[in-house]
């Protein structure tokens, strides 16, 4: 299996091109604005805690049990496949009918989609606050014994 590094280069990759895909659609389909500002911006957040993941992945590969590492990976893949999903949804309205295909149909399944993308912000967020509280308490421990 791959490394932490490299799914979350990956995922960033992924999510930058979503966003792109939901910047895309909104100018062309103005209508879709409000519907799609929320999906925007958990795509931003997403894109900033997996930039921090992959800047302490080194540190997280070091400190975390093989179980909590493969649970990341886990998560971090499920987090790309939905994302990857939200892009085709989003790029598939760019056509001469998008808008109506949006309102009709794509709106709503990514809707449903926003609820699984916040929870696996939330679920990396926290595998990050882990990561750090393991170094802090490591480093901690280290200095006391000295």
């Amino acid at each position: 299996m791959a490394d932490i590094a490299s799914i979350t280069f990956s995922a960033i990759s992924v999510t930058q091109k979503a966003s792109v895909a939901v910047y895309k659609f909104v100018r062309g389909c103005k209508e879709a604005c409000a519907d799609l500002a929320g999906i925007a911006r958990q795509l931003t957040e997403l894109t900033l805690v997996l930039g921090l993941i992959k800047d302490g992945s080194d540190i997280a590969s070091e400190n975390l049990p093989k179980g909590l590492q493969d649970q990341v990976k886990t998560i971090l893949g499920s987090c790309e496949a939905l994302v990857k999903d939200i892009e085709t949804i989003v790029a598939s309205c760019n056509r001469r009918t998008g808008p109506l295909r949006w309102t009709l149909v794509e709106k709503d399944k990514v809707k449903e989609r926003s609820i699984s993308l916040e929870a696996f912000k939330c679920a990396l967020s926290l595998a990050l606050d882990t990561v750090n509280l393991s170094v802090a308490l490591l480093s901690f421990l280290r200095r006391s014994r000295n």
